[in-house]
């Protein structure tokens, strides 16, 4: 990922973490885990507002109890839409967009995105889901 982000010219800033406040299922000789890392890439220009915010953030997810996607690693909306707002970007870019968890919370925040899904049950369930937001959707022939 670091490297792929170096080469498009779009380095990682930050890697934060997401405490989900709940432990997750593991392997019998693994730690349960109770986070996960985002790597984060911005443009040399963007600023994180407020300047107070740090580089952890907890959100309460139980993914057996919480998911509505049915996606093995579903994320929840608000979390998304307090990482988009810290830096208040003109387009987000996801490039493993997944059931579009990101592509949603830019959609309710006013801002442009793009999404990248390379499985295709993924990228029918993101396209599902932002049409349950925006109505039917149409894709434009090339």
């Amino acid at each position: 990922m670091f490297t792929a982000l170096s080469k498009a010219k779009m380095p990682a800033t930050s890697c934060v973490i997401w405490d989900k406040e709940w432990i997750g299922p593991s392997a019998a000789n693994a730690f349960r885990p109770t986070y996960e890392v985002i790597v984060f890439s911005a443009k040399p220009g963007a600023r994180i507002m407020p300047r107070s915010q740090g580089d952890i953030i907890r959100r309460k997810w139980m993914a057996a109890h919480s998911g509505k996607t049915g996606h093995p690693a579903e994320k929840p909306v608000d979390l998304a839409e307090a990482l988009i707002q810290a830096v208040s970007p003109r387009i987000v870019l996801d490039p493993f967009c997944g059931s579009g968890t990101f592509l949603l919370a830019a959609s309710r925040l006013g801002i442009r995105s793009i999404g990248i899904e390379m499985d295709p049950p993924y990228f029918e369930m993101s396209r599902s889901r932002l049409a349950d937001y925006f109505g039917p959707l149409t894709q434009k022939e090339p």
